[in-house]
């Protein structure tokens, strides 16, 4: 539990969250707590499945997962690290009321950070206040939105962009592309008129501190949670000046939540599956392609390319029965990774192939384990000219906030440590097991709650039977040993 204080390697490489800047960050602003290496630092997960096996039936279970960061990097992200805190019962997703079911859990991490828990350290047989903290939280975009109460949908979806973030309104949907201003004010691509005819002259988005964020959440309008009749109209009109928020976060009762660099993570799992499923599905032309008539005719409205603007009509420009179904974000992080480069060289050109493989190669840089500073600032810099590569070659469709967000991943490591102790793969694979302890449909939640309940009580025992001498033969003991652990547990 200590590790994090005397483990950490100042090198240069960021293997764990201790590594980023939030952490240490946070350390300095509360000495108090972090004088204290046995005080708990948490992450915390939340996403919903379907407990069934029948997709037709429409349920959505929420199970919220607390992992401890104190832990080394490899046992953070194990099962036996994992908590689960919060089990939200609903036929349907909770969305933007989720602070409802919320509130317990974040009263007890008040008073674990205000007051603490007097508890015995079994390594040195010595008491202490043991206090707690949640330094983030990972979510896949939709659940982080309902945690964050930044909408991500609209012209300013992007939560790290904020207002600044750019978007353009296509035939029938809103598009994020303009990546030219991210680079230098001097590049010479931002003159180019390829993209939409004219020179990029706009300033790179604005970096928003955490004043700024409260200045903004200082303006919303208070709403009631729920959708009733009355209000419901009331919710949806959002004002200009509220932006994108929706409420503000419960997480901010929290006395040190506003002073964290970063709160929300961007899930690279996600982000990895949804880049992989638009990159296949529009180069092979299926149902998941974004290269429609629609697309075309945005391109014939910017006066741009006009080598592929829409001759006939059509719902898609070549009609192709290839699909693939069935795949999860296992295998599109194996396919972007190891497969897809590969295609990729052997069918296209390389004008076109170059882009797709430095994007793969860039994903395959960010997952890894071990991440230096300056790998990071390469990437950033790497993936800027890579978004605006992609503008020159796919429909104006294919830009979605999921292809815009990979622009931001670079940015995290440096703040919230390695990539793969933020994401969500150790998470969903946990989930499945929740799922599994599903025997009763009719109380699917029951029957998590009790598998779970059963396991922890079972893996305590034998934790605690552990220091049995195993060659001693006495019953007396072990039935003695087994009665004081049921009376400790009792009390």
């Amino acid at each position: 539990m200590i590790w994090h204080s005397i483990g950490r390697l100042e090198d240069g490489v960021m293997r764990h969250p201790v590594d980023g800047e939030s952490w240490q960050k946070f350390d300095v602003d509360y000495p108090d707590f972090s004088s204290e290496p046995r005080n708990v630092c948490v992450g915390l997960a939340a996403d919903g499945f379907n407990p069934f096996d029948n997709m037709c039936y429409l349920h959505s279970t929420w199970p919220i997962v607390l992992t401890t960061y104190n832990l080394p990097p490899w046992l953070c992200m194990k099962e036996s690290s994992f908590m689960l805190a919060l089990l939200i019962p609903s036929p349907k997703a909770p969305g933007m009321d989720i602070d409802v079911f919320l509130r317990p859990l974040v009263e007890e991490l008040k008073f674990l950070w205000q007051s603490g828990i007097r508890i015995k350290d079994a390594a040195t047989t010595t008491f202490f206040t043991m206090k707690a903290m949640l330094l983030s939280t990972i979510n896949d975009f939709p659940a982080r939105s309902s945690l964050s109460g930044w909408s991500g949908q609209g012209y300013r979806a992007c939560p790290t962009c904020n207002e600044d973030t750019p978007s353009y309104r296509a035939v029938n949907k809103v598009v994020y592309i303009g990546h030219r201003r991210f680079l230098d004010a001097d590049d010479p691509l931002r003159m180019s008129l390829k993209f939409n005819g004219q020179p990029e002259t706009r300033p790179a988005p604005r970096h928003f501190t955490n004043e700024d964020i409260q200045e903004q959440l200082g303006r919303i309008i208070l709403r009631k949670p729920g959708k009733h009749p009355n209000t419901l109209k009331e919710n949806m009109d959002r004002q200009g000046f509220e932006l994108n928020w929706s409420k503000r976060s419960i997480f901010f009762k929290l006395e040190y939540w506003s002073s964290l660099q970063l709160k929300h993570n961007i899930d690279l799992m996600h982000v990895e599956k949804n880049v992989g499923e638009s990159l296949l599905g529009t180069s092979m032309m299926n149902d998941k392609s974004k290269d429609t008539s629609n697309a075309r005719e945005d391109l014939k409205n910017l006066n741009i390319r006009r080598n592929q603007w829409l001759q006939k009509k059509g719902k898609k420009v070549v009609d192709n029965d290839t699909n693939i179904i069935g795949l999860k974000s296992h295998d599109y992080h194996i396919l972007m990774q190891r497969l897809i480069p590969i295609g990729v060289r052997a069918l296209l050109d390389k004008e076109t192939s170059t882009p797709i493989v430095d994007l793969f190669m860039f994903f395959k840089k960010i997952c890894s384990r071990t991440l230096k500073v300056e790998d990071t600032r390469k990437a950033k810099e790497d993936i800027i000219r890579i978004l605006c590569k992609l503008e020159l070659i796919y429909p104006l469709t294919f830009f979605n906030i999921m292809i815009h967000l990979v622009l931001h991943l670079p940015y995290e490591p440096n703040v919230g440590g390695s990539e793969y102790m933020r994401w969500m793969y150790p998470f969903e694979r946990y989930m499945k097991k929740l799922k599994n302890y599903v025997r009763n449909k009719a109380r699917p939640e029951g029957c998590i709650a009790e598998g779970y309940v059963a396991e922890e009580a079972l893996t305590f025992c034998s934790m605690y039977l552990r220091d049995v001498n195993r060659l001693e033969r006495n019953e007396d003991v072990v039935i003695e040993k087994t009665k004081f652990w049921m009376f400790e547990s009792k009390c």
